[in-house]
This record gives C-alpha cells, structure tokens and sequence, in this order.
C-alpha cells in the first residue's frame, strides 16, 4: 500500500527532483525544443512539472497546435490528454510565447516513462517533435528498519530511515510517527530510538504545509498494531456518497477491540487532546453510517456529500492496553462538482476541431464513463471512457448548449456551456403577409429570414436594384400601390459570406383604369359598311367583362372587347360607351362618337313609301264623297253648300287636311285639283261628345261648341280615273 498524505509540486512547491539538470537545444534548419532537464525524480502521489521552450523559422506564421506525448518502451502516445491512464491529472501550462509546461498531479509508479514536447505549425511539413526528451522516474516513499537484537530483553534499539530514490533540494523536513502518534523530536532523515515489538513507524516529508507520508511499518515482524488506509486521497462527485475505509490490527489479534470511530481533525491543529465522533456532529446528522464490515476492517459512508465535507478523515481504536495514535495523516476527501470546458472558446469557426472537457477539480477516484448531453438531450453515441468529447470538424449542427456527467451518475450533470459556431449565411428566404391576394392600399411587409451565425445584415432589391435607406430584415409598403409590383429579394451577409434569396412576386391587383376605345377604320362611315370597336383597360386580375352602351339606352348594346357593326346604317350613329369589369371594381370609357353618313337612294327609299301611302289615303276618301254626292241632287241644298264653301276652306278641319296633303304630296295635289272640272260636294257630320277627348299629340284641333249640327262642305274635282 502507498503510504497516506498529501501530494506537493515538484518545482513550484519547494521541491525540485533531478538527477541532471542541463538544458539541451535539437534541431536543426530553424526547428528546435529545448528542455529544462533531461532527466527528473519525483516522489509517487506528489505533483511535477517538466518545462521546455520551442522555436521555428521566420517563414511560419503560427503555431496550430501544443501536445505533449510519451513513450512507454517503443510505443508513443497520440496526446497525454487523450490517454486514459492521465485522465484529469494533467495540463499544459503554455503561455504563447514560444515555452510549454507539462504539469502532472498524483504521481504514480506506472507514470515513469520519456516525455516529448510536439508542436504543429501552418506549414504543410511545420511539425516537430523534440525527440529524445525527459526522462521521469517516479519513486515511493519507504521506512528502512535497521534493529539490534538482544537476546535477553524484547525492548530493542533501532534505526528509522526515511527511504526514496530521488535527490531532493532543497532539503525537506522530515517528520517521523509511531504508532499514529506525531514525535516532535524527530526531524531529520534518520531516526534512532528504542523499539517495542508491538510498535509501528511511519516518516512524511513537510514542505507549505503538504505531506506524504509512508505507510507504517512494524519494526518487530509482524506483531505491531498499525492502521492502513485503503486511499490517501479520494476524489468524489459532489451529491454522491463515498466509503471511506481502512484495515487495523493489534499487536496481539486476540486483544479486543473496545472502541473505534471516525473523526475530522481541526483545520491548523492535528494535534487535539481529544477528537469528535463522527457520527455525533451536527454537520453530519443523517448523513453518516458505520456499516458493519468484519473485524480488522472499518468503513465510513458520506452520503448527499457537500463541497463542505472536503477534509482529511482519520480513524482510531482502543484496546485494554494500546491506543493508536491520532495525527497519522489518514484520507484526504475532495469533494468536487463537474465543470465543462469548450476547447478552444466557446465560439468557434465552422469546420475548427472542437474538444469538450468535463473536468473537476481532482481526478475521479472512480474510473467513470462519461456520458453527454446535447441541448437537454443525452447523446447516446457519445459515451466516452475519457473526460473528452472532440468534433474533428464543427458545424452548425454542433452548436447548442452541452453538459456532461459521469454513467453511474446521470443525476449528478454538470453546469450548461453553451458551443457557438459561427458561419456564413446558408439559408436566405423571403416571407411575405399577406401571402397572396393583395390589392392597392394594403399594408405589405417582406420578411427576410437567413440562417446565420453571427445574424446577417440584410439588403433589399427590387428588380436587382438596391432599395435606398432599406437595410433590415423587414420592409414595409404601409399603402402599396400597383407600381410597386414586382420581384424582390433579399442578400443576407456577415463576415463569413453572403447568400441571395429566392425571388418573391408580389402582384399588385386593381381595379380596372380608364379604358380607351378605338375604332377601325377611322373617320365617317358610309351605310353599308363595318365598323370595329375595340376597348383596352390596365386591370389586375385582367378584365373579366367588356360591356358596351349607346348613349341614352339603359340596355347592353353587346358584350366583349370588339364590337363589330356589319351593315351599318345611319341609325347606328351616336356616342358609344365601353365599362370594363373585373373582381375589383369597374370603369367606363369616354364617349366614343360614330358618325353614318346618310345617301340619296336612303332618301327616296324613306319618302315614297309615304307618299303612297298618302295617295291610298286619299283615294279612299275621294271616293266616298262621291258616293255621299250621289244622294243630294237638290238645288236648294246647292246654295247651302255654296254658302259654306267658304266656311269650309277656313275651317280647322279642312287646313289640316290641306295642310297634310300638301306635306306629304304638294305637287300631286295640285294637279288633281287644277284637273278637276265638276267639283262634287259632300257634307261630313260631327256627332258631339262631351267625354269624348282628343289625344294631345294629334294635329286636328277640338271643334268649337255649336247648338245645332255641324255640316262640312268640301269640294272635290276628281279626276277622269276616279270617273
């Protein structure tokens, strides 16, 4: 068993170990390492630093990479923090300026071996390895019994040496034990004094208050009483428990045992009268057990351990006639919570390697696998035997917040380090709201949304044309209008790159404007010809009704963009009207005038018909008189008639009718009066109505009232062919 006590620093607590002490510069062309030493001693459990410096051409523009390796017989290491054998008990110390040191703490045998210092620069072939290194031999710390027997007496007389293979300098103090009680006169190297066979002997070295110690030795066989802890030091999860153990006999096994407890001696004073049962101070109320383990072994057990509970833990027990001492270093506890590291920052490059460290502050007694989470999730292809979880080349899918924690632990997790990759935009979109159906006057906003690390600066464009002032990663149209339709995109950038979104419409949609009417051909139009009308309106969506009105009618003349008049005759002149619809609105034209030039045949074909009209119309009437005529042959009646020729001419009755004769056949007329040779006669009789009333747009005007029967003369000559 390694014997108990606190580890120091070789070099930077008081002790430096060398057997030679010479620096040595390799290389050659420029490349180089230098150590401090070739060759270092240094006691198991203590802590040692191995130093070198490095140097490399002016060519190199900078180192990449610090490592130090080691080699066991022929095989080397790829990195000693890689190693699982070194797990959180070493550093490099390595300042940047061209010097690195390898620290490692809780030295053990199995840890001699040659060191080499390797670094790696920018250039393709700018590795180098300072080969051969530094030797280190890691030796332990023994008592060296040297007695003088005396045949008649069981008290002998004895020398104690503190034994080690290394040469230490300065010279330590030496402090000497027996059976676990501290003797203050002892302080050198050597010790003589006279034994007892039931006495034990240990030595410590003491330098800015750390020891370490040997473990006891039995100056008289095997019939000492001794106590020997399982560990010198534990390391342990803060919230889990730990046994705390150690195995004691008596001089004489038969002896029994009256009492034994544990306790923690003061802080400054390891030399108290009388020390604390564990089990009854109120710090540990609840949380502290004696389990029972057999004679000859005893077991303490911490549980719910706080950072608190860090201290040295000692064991003592009483027989009838032996007392083991109490100022025998016993276990030192270390009490630590996990830490995570990012290596190198955290915020890293993409593409950059990355280690994560889950590191405390002592090694871990128990060889934990690490388990590992990522943003709350447990990585269950990242379990590792090592404290270390390495990405070769980073991206952004690494980035997030990650903790650790040991496999039989899982509860027990480290605090949350957050991994920032930074990279060049990968993704750049535009969203736009409302998505579609936009119409003027709405308030349109472009979202821009890049993936990004650190965010990208955002820069619109318009038809590839940068918008002035329009920097963000929003824009704004507060009252859109149909001009601003159009393609828009944004360009998301950052120092890592820059990348264009997918172009994105937006479609303005009106009402129709102003539609504009043409006509093919132009100018005055002939009858019988064909005229084309076409309407053309700016409208989105596109006019979905073309509608056509003549002035002053309610109803659609047609429907369509082209309205086409085949034949067309003077009654198609006026002013016409195209409205233009679609599901926005509606909009007429301005007045569209169509203009017919009238011909002489149109004039006849209209005034003919009339006039024949007129001329059946007054046959039929001539004719009737003469039938009338035919019934009065009295001469007095002549007179009568001849007294009223004159009333008749200037009667209402008789203008019109002349009057409407002459307007629809002037000419025929007169020559059938100027043919007529015997004028006939003929009264008409008005029978008198009172509810009888004349349409007002009629032409004969209303007779005058008359208290007898009107009669009206007319005269008519008829000519040879109503004979």
């Amino acid at each position: 068993m390694r014997g108990p006590g606190k580890s120091f620093t070789a070099g930077a607590n008081g002790f430096f170990f060398f057997l030679l002490s010479v620096q040595v510069v390799q290389g050659q062309n420029g490349w180089g390492v230098t150590y401090n030493s070739t060759k270092v001693c240094a006691l198991k459990g203590s802590t040692v630093d191995i130093g070198c410096s490095y140097f490399y051409p002016a060519t190199v523009n900078r180192v990449e990479t610090t490592v130090w390796l080691t080699r066991h017989r022929h095989s080397y290491s790829v990195d000693l923090k890689e190693e699982l054998q070194y797990a959180d008990r070493v550093q490099y110390l390595c300042e940047g300026r061209r010097d690195c040191t390898l620290r490692i703490t809780d030295l053990r045998e199995s840890d001699s071996a040659e060191y080499m210092f390797r670094f790696t620069t920018n250039l393709p072939e700018g590795k180098y390895t300072g080969s051969p290194g530094v030797t280190l031999t890691v030796a332990d710390l023994t008592v060296q019994v040297t007695r003088e027997q005396r045949w008649y007496s069981y008290s002998n007389r004895a020398e104690l040496k503190c034994h080690h293979l290394c040469q230490l300098s300065p010279r330590p103090t030496y402090i000497w034990y027996k059976n676990g009680k501290y003797m203050k006169e002892a302080t050198s190297l050597t010790y003589v004094t006279n034994v007892d066979y039931k006495d034990s002997f240990a030595c410590a070295l003491k330098t800015h208050k750390v020891l370490l110690s040997s473990p006891p030795v039995c100056v008289w066989e095997q019939t000492c009483g001794s106590v020997i802890y399982t560990n010198t030091e534990l390391c342990v999860l803060k919230g889990s428990s730990v046994d705390i153990s150690c195995t004691y006999k008596t001089y004489y096994r038969y002896l029994p045992v009256q009492s034994t407890f544990w306790f923690r001696p003061e802080h400054g004073n390891v030399h108290s009268s009388q020390p604390e049962d564990l089990s009854g101070d109120s710090q540990y109320t609840g949380r502290v057990q004696y389990p029972a383990v057999g004679d000859g072994r005893s077991v303490l057990r911490i549980r719910d351990l706080r950072e608190s509970d860090s201290a040295e833990y000692r064991f003592i027990f009483k027989t009838r006639y032996f007392e083991w001492g109490m100022d025998l270093p016993g276990t030192t506890l270390t009490v630590t919570g996990l830490k995570l590291k990012v290596t190198p920052l955290p915020t890293v490059t993409e593409t950059q390697r990355v280690t994560l460290t889950c590191s405390t502050c002592c090694p871990l007694t128990a060889k934990p696998s690490f388990i590992w989470s990522h943003n709350g999730q447990v990585l269950t292809q990242a379990e590792t035997k090592q404290n270390q979880l390495v990405f070769e080349s980073v991206g952004s899918q690494h980035a997030g917040t990650y903790s650790c924690a040991v496999k039989d632990h899982p509860d027990l997790s480290s605090p949350e380090e957050t991994l920032t990759v930074t990279y060049g935009p990968r993704t750049s979109s535009v969203v736009m709201s409302p998505a579609d159906d936009i119409k003027e006057g709405d308030l349109v906003t472009l979202t821009c949304s890049s993936d990004a690390n650190p965010p990208a600066q955002y820069t619109w464009y318009k038809e590839n044309q940068t918008l002035p002032c329009r920097r963000g990663d929003t824009y704004q149209l507060p009252s859109i209008r149909y001009e601003d339709s159009g393609i828009y995109r944004c360009q998301s950038e950052n120092k890592y790159g820059h990348l264009n979104s997918a172009p994105q419409v937006i479609d303005v949609q009106y009402a129709p404007k102003v539609p504009s009417v043409s006509v093919s051909p132009s100018g005055e139009f002939k009858e019988g010809s064909s005229v084309t009308l076409t309407c053309k309106s700016d409208a989105n969506p596109p006019v979905d009704d073309y509608i056509w009105f003549k002035e002053n009618e309610d109803s659609p003349t047609t429907s369509g963009q082209n309205y086409t008049i085949n034949n067309i005759t003077t009654d198609h002149s006026g002013n016409y009207v195209c409205q233009v619809r679609n599901r926005r609105g509606r909009n007429n034209s301005t007045n569209q005038p169509i203009v017919v030039k009238g011909t002489l045949m149109s004039t006849a074909a209209v005034w003919i018909p009339t006039f024949l009209v007129a001329i059946i119309l007054l046959s039929v009437f001539i004719w009737i008189r003469r039938k009338r005529a035919s019934k009065h042959q009295a001469e007095p009646n002549f007179r009568k008639t001849s007294d009223n020729v004159g009333q008749l001419n200037s009667g209402p009755l008789y203008e019109n009718i002349s009057a409407g004769a002459e307007s629809l056949a002037p000419a025929a007329e007169r020559e059938l009066v100027g043919q007529q040779d015997n004028p006939l006669y003929t009264s008409v009789h008005f029978a008198h109505s009172k509810n009888k009333k004349v349409p007002l747009d009629s032409t004969i005007k209303q007779p005058q009232p008359q208290n007898q029967e009107d009669v009206v003369y007319s005269v008519v000559k008829p000519n040879a062919a109503f004979q």
